[in-house]
């Protein structure tokens, strides 16, 4: 009797010789379209949704590791891609936010009126990419001020649909067009002298029928002694007036920057302020000036006189001159006008007249060194 060959035992096949097949997303159990990346090495990612909606593929991240934090935000999304919200066009969407908002109506339809111009104004705003907006500012060729305004309103548009019509903004990162200044070229101050000063004031003052005529003198009159400017002046009250204390001054609000700083109250200044204020009664608050605008009085006393005509501001650079010719350094009187700069400003428009104390300040120097070898040779001997 034959005995029956034993089968061969079957050799294992190995793990090595298994095809690895790598699959990068692992679904969630317990959560639906949620899965999670993880790399070839096995180290865990963010968690991803990976649906079907009406039809279609959707695969995006969640941009969390967070579990509870996923399984909320893929609740979210999926509903707000069911829903029917996100079919708008971008022009509906520019005509919704400007009907919403009452601020800068203007600049709102000023964008709707350049966005019937666009080839992309009636896709669905969710198709619109970030370069599409760009190529398209850029197509309109607007300057640097009116360029970087279209993108900030346009900005504006898309963040006022991110809760309902959009889940992100595509002009989020935005780049905004560098605005270059134009170069300010100042003119050369036109201030009158003191005696033109002197002569300008007495006519305004002495004007006959006219109402206005003492007001307007006050006003002009302490533009010039105070270096004021007129919207400075206009908001003065006495309660700013302080004329005791070891160094008398006013209390200025600067209408540009909105910040106090003090004027002091020379000799001059202080003769003129305590008549005005012996004039109206001595008040301790109230305007101390009842005319607002100085510009016709001005204009007209210049005509009379024949001289140039000036303004109001030149008053104020006559002022500066004056105090620069006296000696005073141009970071003291930067603080009296109210700049924050050190004198940066005032050192570039009165340079001329800078220069001219620079000089006068040097012959000075050179006297005195003259003066100092004089008493050297007195005291010590030469030698032939």
């Amino acid at each position: 009797m034959k005995r029956k060959k034993a089968k061969p035992k079957a050799k294992l096949k190995s793990v090595d010789s298994a095809k690895h097949h790598y699959q990068p997303f692992k679904k969630v159990r317990g959560v639906s379209s949620l899965y999670r990346y993880y790399s070839r090495s096995g180290k865990a990612g963010s968690y991803y949704m990976i649906a079907r909606v009406d039809g279609v593929l959707k695969k995006e991240c969640l941009e969390t590791n967070d579990l509870d934090f996923a399984k909320k935000k893929i609740l979210d999304r999926k509903k707000w891609l069911k829903s029917k919200k996100g079919e708008r066009t971008l022009m509906q969407l520019a005509c919704d936010f400007k009907e919403a908002t009452t601020k800068n109506q203007k600049h709102s339809i000023w964008v709707i009126n350049h966005l019937k111009e666009c080839p992309f104004a009636s896709q669905s705003v969710q198709k619109i990419s970030k370069d599409e907006i760009a190529r398209f500012i850029k197509s309109l060729n607007l300057g640097s001020r009116s360029t970087n305004l279209f993108y900030e309103r346009l900005k504006a548009v898309f963040d006022w649909g991110v809760p309902d019509f959009l889940q992100d903004n595509p002009m989020s990162e935005a780049k905004y067009r560098k605005q270059i200044r134009k170069k300010v070229v100042r003119e050369k101050p036109n201030a009158p002298t003191l005696e033109e000063f002197a002569k300008i004031v007495d006519c305004i003052r002495n004007q006959k029928f006219s109402d206005t005529a003492q007001d307007s003198a006050d006003l002009v009159e302490y533009l010039g002694l105070a270096g004021q400017g007129v919207a400075e002046a206009n908001a003065l009250d006495w309660n700013h007036v302080n004329f005791s204390g070891q160094m008398p001054q006013i209390s200025v609000q600067r209408k540009k920057t909105q910040e106090f700083y003090y004027v002091p109250i020379h000799n001059n200044l202080m003769f003129f302020l305590q008549a005005l204020h012996i004039r109206r009664g001595e008040p301790e608050s109230g305007k101390v000036f009842k005319v607002l605008n100085p510009k016709k009085a001005i204009d007209s006393a210049c005509a009379k006189l024949n001289l140039k005509q000036y303004t109001a501001r030149n008053f104020r650079q006559m002022n500066i001159i004056h105090n620069l010719r006296s000696g005073v350094a141009p970071k003291t009187i930067a603080r009296w006008q109210g700049h924050q700069d050190g004198g940066v400003l005032i050192m570039k428009v009165y340079s001329e007249v800078i220069s001219e104390n620079d000089l006068e300040y040097e012959i000075n120097e050179v006297k005195k060194i003259g003066q100092r070898i004089n008493q050297l040779d007195a005291v010590v001997p030469t030698y032939a």
